[in-house]
């Protein structure tokens, strides 16, 4: 009787410890997973961020794109050859590259009513540009480009308004330190965001065409710092850039200094989940300093359908300094 108590006794007491045991196995298993999953968000996580930083680096950046790919193809059997992919393109081993460009832009519009004068015309040739791009070497690029719409006109017998601004970019960039490139030649003096960069508009705003300096020719240091986060741009430049010309179509400025700089305030930090599409958030500051002769040197103001003056030039002496901040938003499709 006792022994089968005991039994009995044994039993339950087995029945009590069993669920409780598997119980806190499977807790420890749960908790096991939770903690190898976190690790892998986390691992994940890492990954996307530093694949993200490296997009951002190259995106303004053609040249590292092409001559990394470039140099991950399989040796060509000729080293002096000429191919057609994106564009094309001279190639001399994996050292040398000449992509030829073209850009070319019609437009066609009407009015209601008609417009009689000059001003109404229904089709007009905004650009015709030829250029090369390329690079020799991972360490030096270069580019040069040319605007050859009156003679495309002249031939042609189209409508344009001719410019004497032939040269648009003829520089070359020197790249040996990614942080601190150097950049020589005529291209644009760093001012005004959608004047750097295509904003995705047929045409760019009118406070930038006419306020921005645009073209000039002089030498800027530029770069991106802090895991490509930052951006800087600093240079000096021979005038006020060919958007402040004179009436006489001459050069303004007696030298000009300009600076910009370009950061995402919500990613130089840790933030909370609630911001994380503020990350993609950048703000910029740019500016520029020039000296000015005694003269009918200011800035004027027109429309662009009818170019009527809404301000005209003034004498001016002393300097132009201007001031710019700028603002991009792209979080997924969205764009501010």
């Amino acid at each position: 009787m006792k022994n089968t108590l005991a039994c009995f006794g044994l039993a339950f007491l087995v029945a009590l410890l069993l669920p409780a045991g598997s119980s806190a196995q499977s807790t420890g298993d749960d908790a096991a997973a939770k903690t190898a999953s976190k690790k892998k968000k986390k691992k994940k996580s890492k990954k996307k961020a530093k694949a993200k930083v490296e997009q951002s680096s190259t995106e303004d950046d053609t040249l590292d794109k092409k001559y990394s790919a470039d140099v991950k193809e399989k040796p060509a059997k000729r080293y002096f050859r000429f191919e057609f992919k994106r564009h094309p393109a001279i190639r001399m081993g994996k050292w040398f590259r000449m992509d030829f460009r073209l850009k070319f832009q019609h437009d066609f519009r009407s009015f209601g009513p008609e417009v009689s004068t000059d001003e109404g015309e229904l089709s007009n040739l905004r650009k015709f540009r030829v250029g090369i791009q390329g690079y020799v070497t991972k360490d030096f690029e270069y580019e040069i480009e040319r605007e050859i719409r009156d003679d495309i006109s002249d031939l042609f017998h189209l409508r344009d308004r001719p410019t004497l601004a032939l040269w648009r970019d003829v520089y070359g960039n020197w790249r040996y330190f990614r942080k601190a490139q150097i950049r020589a030649g005529q291209f644009k003096i760093p001012f005004g965001m959608d004047q750097l960069h295509n904003s995705g508009f047929v045409y760019r705003s009118l406070i930038g065409n006419f306020l921005a300096p645009g073209r000039e020719v002089g030498i800027m240091a530029h770069g991106k710092l802090f895991d490509s986060r930052i951006a800087y741009q600093a240079g000096l430049f021979e005038h006020d850039g060919w958007k402040a010309h004179t009436k006489d179509h001459g050069r303004s400025g007696e030298g000009t200094f300009a600076g910009r700089v370009v950061l995402p305030p919500f990613n130089l930090f840790k933030t909370p989940a609630f911001l994380r599409k503020a990350k993609d958030l950048e703000l910029g500051f740019a500016f520029t300093e020039s000296p000015l002769t005694e003269g009918l040197r200011s800035l004027r103001g027109r429309t662009w359908v009818i170019t009527h003056n809404w301000f005209d030039r003034i004498d001016v002496r002393g300097h132009r300094l201007r001031l710019g901040a700028e603002l991009n938003w792209q979080p997924g499709s969205f764009i501010v």
